[in-house]
């Protein structure tokens, strides 16, 4: 089978956990390439239509599968070969972008909702399937704890302190709240996932005090490294969450968010199963999913 995977290239590169998920479709012996799409808002997707047109039309393509709704509106303007579209969350939370996702979702031969919330945004579709990416239980597992200062805790925020969506403030707030003294980490682009997982072992809790997600990739990472979680209850949290030890999903309450806080200070542990938790979500797994999707749409 030979696959067009799309997506934004602003960044130059793929989200990490994108790449991910696809190398692994090509591990099991199918052709892979990629289209970036360089350029923001209508004008700078217009920019590269012709160059994907083009590159569609002479590479006989089997199926595209492009990551995000408004890059599958755009993945859809061509004749040439079946379209799969997976949703990520801040697609279909923006007004504007769920309007462009939703024109890309009737196109789209198929689509793919990494959480429940999504799929409940666009009830009136028949061909679509509920699939979080998957995560790296290589890269992303429990290390052998060194010596730490137990003095000292660290939380590491899900996000970077600027970036709004991930609700800095709140978190901020928080943790002025939490009497235990502890220093914050800000987890933002710049790691390398080698680097983010040393970062998870090394830390005491991750916090996550988002406005919105979609299927949170951090969520699961930190899980794969038993590393305790404080989150709001967003995206899929609470379903991947559920009950995980030493875990805890919460409201959007700086008060009710330092207590669960101060709790996995108090515990003084890792989570006992966070990782048994993402065992299904694993990249193979997940990969063998979206493979009979592709075979489904090609039949």
């Amino acid at each position: 089978m030979k696959i067009l995977i799309v997506a934004s290239g602003n960044n130059k590169i793929f989200s990490p956990f994108v790449q991910e998920q696809t190398e692994i479709i090509r591990a099991l012996g199918h052709e892979l390439n990629y289209f970036l799409i360089k350029g923001k808002g209508v004008f700078g997707y217009l920019g590269n239509w012709i160059r994907y047109r083009k590159h569609v039309q002479y590479g006989n393509y089997d199926l595209i599968h492009a990551h995000y709704g408004v890059v599958g509106l755009f993945a859809g303007l061509q004749w040439h070969a079946p379209v799969v579209v997976t949703y990520v969350g801040s697609d279909i939370g923006n007004r504007l972008h769920f309007l462009f996702s939703f024109i890309g979702a009737l196109r789209a031969d198929y689509n793919i909702f990494v959480s429940k919330k999504l799929r409940k945004s666009m009830f009136f579709l028949k061909k679509e399937s509920i699939i979080p990416y998957g995560v790296d239980l290589k890269t992303f597992y429990p290390m052998p704890s060194g010596e730490k200062n137990n003095k000292i805790k660290k939380v590491l925020f899900a996000g970077a302190f600027s970036n709004k969506v991930k609700n800095f403030s709140l978190a901020k707030e928080a943790l002025s709240l939490v009497k235990e003294s502890h220093e914050i980490l800000e987890l933002m682009k710049g790691y390398s996932r080698e680097e983010i997982n040393i970062l998870m072992n090394e830390a005491d809790v991750l916090l996550l005090t988002s406005f919105r997600e979609g299927s949170p990739q951090v969520i699961k990472e930190a899980l794969a490294c038993n590393l305790p979680i404080v989150s709001v209850n967003v995206g899929d949290v609470q379903e991947i969450i559920q009950d995980a030890d030493n875990c805890f999903v919460v409201a959007h309450d700086p008060v009710e968010i330092a207590e669960a806080v101060e709790t996995v200070f108090k515990n003084q542990r890792r989570s006992k199963d966070g990782r048994i938790r993402v065992q299904g979500l694993e990249l193979m797994a997940v990969a063998h999913k979206i493979l009979s999707i592709y075979n489904r749409v090609l039949e």
